[in-house]
């Protein structure tokens, strides 16, 4: 009865957790179905090799990636190395590590501009988009195209980044 149970990750993926208690106010986690996905944007997420239930995300990636379907999802990829996840993207935008958090900023103020939605997050995002190195036509593609297909586009943030990144991918996915 006085037995303790503890864990050690030789990897911190608790980011996207705190991320999630801090939106919720409760400890919750998210579970992606990556298989009902028309679009993904990945954010320095290696969904595809290193991240937390790739098993899982790999399966569903792959259901939504067969061209017989009606519409073969599409990936969007900002990374800062090359990842499986990059190397399988229909689109690929590589940055610095610390530009991914700008980068994020910049698609999601162009998603909010294009649901015209204004105010304090538009603003906050286009503020922390400052000095991002992403070409404007690419973010414009990218938000254009997570716009046209709302409700089944989904946006993913890596362990390794900061909690921004991943507030950010959350706010993108609520909208």
């Amino acid at each position: 009865p006085k037995s303790k149970w503890f864990a050690y990750e030789a990897v911190d993926f608790s980011t996207n957790g705190q991320a999630l208690s801090h939106l919720f106010g409760a400890e919750v986690q998210a579970s992606y179905q990556l298989d009902k996905a028309h679009r993904i944007l990945s954010l320095d997420c290696d969904f595809l090799g290193a991240e937390l239930e790739s098993y899982r995300l790999i399966r569903g990636y792959a259901k939504g990636r067969k061209p017989s379907k009606d519409s073969m999802n599409r990936l969007y990829a900002v990374e800062s190395l090359m990842t499986i996840t990059g190397g399988n993207a229909d689109h690929r935008l590589r940055v610095r590590p610390t530009d991914v958090v700008r980068v994020a900023a910049q698609v999601g103020a162009a998603v909010l501009e294009l649901l015209e939605e204004s105010g304090e997050l538009a603003t906050i995002l286009k503020g922390l988009a400052t000095g991002s190195p992403a070409n404007a036509t690419w973010v414009a593609a990218c938000a254009k195209d997570l716009v046209a297909q709302k409700g089944r586009s989904v946006v993913l943030a890596g362990y390794a980044q900061p909690l921004a990144v991943h507030l950010i991918a959350h706010a993108l996915n609520h909208s």
